[in-house]
């Protein structure tokens, strides 16, 4: 009878690790099934408060796709989510990285491929929230093939700006291949020498690299981007801009221009770059420009967005009409369960 309870218990504990392997490889298959979703659209539109609703019905994680929500230093004028909001859904990708040490696209890329897998070993959905469409296209369908640019020709370019001026480069630019430049704000440093680096280096300009390259999934993802009526959208971008003069804008700012006079973030970041150009002119001229070069930003974003053929787009009317638009297609590809 001893050898029968013996027999019992070893077959028992068998069944029991086989189950435990059944179900881990039930969880690794349901793991690489779950899709990225990707929630896009312009600044203002309303993509954080509706992630964070998305996010506890999904049972999800952000990972923030903002070129500059990744840097500790900037606060007010980026707009992120409070402590609070990221104390109850977790958020990835954001204060990682300081304005000294800029980040590319492709420290993004493998950051964000990291922060996925560890949401996705934890049974969530991963859900990228930005509008930033360079780093979505990235992410979502891999870096193009651009060849390395020489250092010889970067000291080249950056010695002809110094020179003649940016807004030399951004007029030939725009003679090479003017959809490009229209997608570029002309006061875009880093881009703008980064395109004009690829155009001495190869004789091309970076639209053609893009458009030549065969685009790859490199995860099943479900994309959506917000929009909004034109006057709705800008008069949030105005109202914002009005909180975040009121959240103490101005003294971040001059705070951040005083302790790095001459970075590069700071000089391409609205909110934070024209206080070092208009600060002369008084708060209510850099809180116009700051509206103005805001309005303009959502204007380029939704160009960007709107030549990717895969994202479906969702108008928002109300915040819970959109999430209940959305939710109604995320639900039918999540696995049962989640």
């Amino acid at each position: 009878p001893s050898q029968r309870v013996r027999s019992h218990a070893v077959d028992q504990t068998n069944r029991r690790q086989e189950l435990s392997v059944v179900n881990t490889v039930k969880e690794s298959n349901q793991t690489k099934s779950l899709p990225l979703i990707c929630l896009v659209g312009p600044t203002a539109v309303g993509k954080s408060g509706i992630a964070l609703k998305l996010a506890d019905q999904l049972n999800a994680e952000i990972i923030n796709a903002d070129s500059r929500q990744f840097y500790k230093e900037l606060h007010i004028g980026t707009a992120k989510p409070t402590r609070e909001e990221r104390d109850k859904v977790p958020h990835h990708l954001i204060d990682c990285a300081s304005i000294t040490q800029p980040w590319s696209v492709g420290q993004f890329v493998t950051a964000a491929d990291e922060a996925i897998k560890q949401i996705r070993n934890k049974q969530k959905v991963p859900m990228l929230v930005g509008g930033t469409g360079l780093y979505f296209r990235s992410l979502a369908f891999g870096l193009s093939a651009i060849p390395e640019v020489s250092a010889e020709v970067k000291n080249t370019v950056q010695q002809r700006c110094e020179k003649e001026g940016l807004a030399s480069l951004y007029f030939e630019l725009a003679k090479i291949d003017p959809q490009w430049a229209g997608d570029l704000s002309p006061h875009d440093t880093q881009r703008i020498l980064r395109a004009f680096e690829v155009y001495v280096q190869t004789g091309k300009s970076l639209r053609e690299f893009w458009r030549n390259d065969p685009r790859q999934r490199r995860y099943e993802h479900l994309s959506f981007c917000l929009t909004q009526d034109r006057k709705m959208l800008y008069d949030r971008i105005n109202d914002r801009v009005w909180l975040m003069l009121e959240q103490g804008l101005k003294q971040e700012a001059l705070d951040l221009w005083t302790q790095y006079p001459q970075n590069e973030i700071l000089r391409t970041t609205i909110g934070y770059a024209e206080w070092a150009k208009y600060g002369g002119d008084g708060d209510g001229a850099v809180r116009d420009k700051i509206q103005q070069n805001t309005r303009r930003f959502a204007k380029r974003q939704l160009t960007w967005f709107r030549k990717e053929a895969e994202i479906k787009w969702i108008e928002v009317t109300t915040a819970q009409a959109a999430i209940e638009k959305i939710l109604t297609c995320t639900k039918k590809e999540l696995p049962k369960g989640l």
